[in-house]
């Protein structure tokens, strides 16, 4: 195992504590201290510093504030060791925290107190990507968003009181603490108020399994929102309107709860799930989880937009949204069937079939349907062209002067107009090579006679 430390566990017996850095060894003259070890349970593998805050406990005297590159300089699991003089108040803050460069991936902050003065103790850290969304960046280092005086519980991500009773801790195994570099720190720990340790506590996890242990050494088993936990751990109190549920604060609004969870009020704890009409903070419950602001659903044919702080707004049925083919109120057209759109978005036929008509935006128009055609013949005469379906020749009635006669075919247009052809061929009338306009099969075409 890689440590911070190696050798003797802990220098000779100075003012107040020591943090032991790597390297340090020397002659035990007091056994009482503390030593912390960290690990991972294998979900941070991404990391490449390790960093460790060691402070008094009103956080006003650092003593120790280094970074450790992985693998460089330490790998996980390592350690850290505080050694006290025998004086039963030293009591200390440890903040640990494990990078990916400058992205912090977890951190934890613990307030140990009663670091016993008769016995070395153990306080393991575990690094969990579990706690990875309980992690925060604040004024260039880690600090934990859990609230005051909780940190993360690597087990299953929640929040837990940060208060350890160093007294109440497993004594440390012993072993091979690994290698570092040395620069130990004196520690004064003389003012930090712990209550003093006056050996093994009566109240502890044997002791006290189903309460937690007031500042008194009291087993209290009757928690409460200003005394909470249990298997033997330090009460704390629950802040804001957290209650004590189980031995564990917990949410009783999803005011206590960040934003996109809900507070199940039969746990009393956050969760992404809203299923049974929870309020979820920030964001919108869809019925099973909460969504995110912007998060956008389907209701039958209607969408919906989670707007701030929580809303689910109703926008407009659109055709190709949420299943809807058509804009309600817009008329279509189905070939020549006219359609129109309804509420819901669904097309439904508005009277029958066009005849003799185009079906144009859901209206029978002009005076020919698709396909029709028909011939044409200018007389040299007012009163325009004669049309009709059938075919048409060359003819000298009605034309004086130049007995040129014009045929062409028309064919119907997309709005129901009929749209002019090419001029057949132009000819005499009483040539017996004519063109003539031919009207057959339904079809009108220029075609020499014959």
């Amino acid at each position: 195992m890689s440590t911070l430390i190696r050798g003797a566990l802990l220098a000779a017996a100075i003012a107040g504590a020591a943090v032991m850095a790597p390297g340090c060894s020397s002659t035990t003259t007091s056994p009482g201290g503390l030593l912390v070890v960290m690990s991972s349970d294998g979900t941070l593998t991404q990391a490449t510093r390790l960093h460790v805050d060691i402070t008094s406990s009103d956080g006003s005297k650092p003593y120790r504030n280094a970074d450790y590159a992985i693998p460089a300089e330490t790998t996980l699991p390592t350690t850290i060791g505080v050694e006290t003089d025998g004086d039963s108040a030293t009591a200390v803050s440890v903040n640990a925290s494990l990078w990916a460069g400058t992205t912090l991936l977890d951190d934890r902050e613990d307030q140990v107190i009663q670091i016993p003065t008769a016995r070395v103790v153990e306080l393991d850290i575990v690094f969990s990507a579990k706690c990875t969304a309980h992690a925060d960046y604040q004024d260039a280092g880690a600090a934990s968003p859990c609230g005051t005086g909780q940190t993360c519980n690597a087990a299953d991500g929640t929040c837990v009181s940060s208060t350890v009773n160093a007294g109440q801790l497993p004594d440390y195994s012993g072993g091979d603490a690994g290698t570092g570099t040395p620069d130990a720190t004196v520690v004064d720990s003389g003012a930090d108020g712990a209550t003093p340790d006056s050996g093994p506590s009566a109240c502890s996890p044997s002791t006290c399994p189903t309460g937690c242990c007031d500042a008194a050494g009291t087993c209290v088993t009757q928690t409460s929102k200003t005394q909470c936990g249990n298997a033997g751990v330090v009460c704390a109190a629950c802040t804001g309107t957290n209650e004590c549920v189980a031995g564990a604060c917990g949410c009783a609004s999803s005011n206590d709860c960040p934003t996109g969870t809900a507070c199940d009020t039969t746990t009393q704890r956050c969760t992404s799930s809203c299923t049974g009409n929870l309020v979820c903070q920030d964001s919108c419950c869809d019925g099973t989880v909460c969504q995110s602001v912007k998060a956008t659903r389907c209701i039958g044919s209607t969408p919906q937009t989670c707007e701030d702080p929580g809303t689910w707004v109703t926008g407009p049925i659109a055709g190709g949204t949420c299943g809807a083919v058509c804009t309600p109120g817009v008329p279509s057209c189905n070939g020549q069937q006219p359609q129109t759109c309804d509420a819901t978005g669904t097309l439904q036929d508005n009277g029958g079939p066009c005849s003799g008509k185009t079906c144009v935006s859901g209206v029978c128009s002009g005076v020919c349907a698709p396909g029709m055609t028909q011939c044409c013949t200018d007389l040299c005469q007012a009163g325009g062209p004669t049309c009709g379906a059938e075919t048409m020749y060359t003819s000298q009635e009605g034309c004086t002067g130049n007995t040129s006669l014009y045929l062409y075919p028309e064919s119907c247009g997309p709005d129901g107009e009929w749209v002019k052809g090419s001029q057949c061929p132009l000819t005499y009338y009483d040539n017996t090579n004519a063109f003539v306009c031919l009207y057959a099969n339904g079809a009108a075409a220029c075609k020499p006679p014959g």
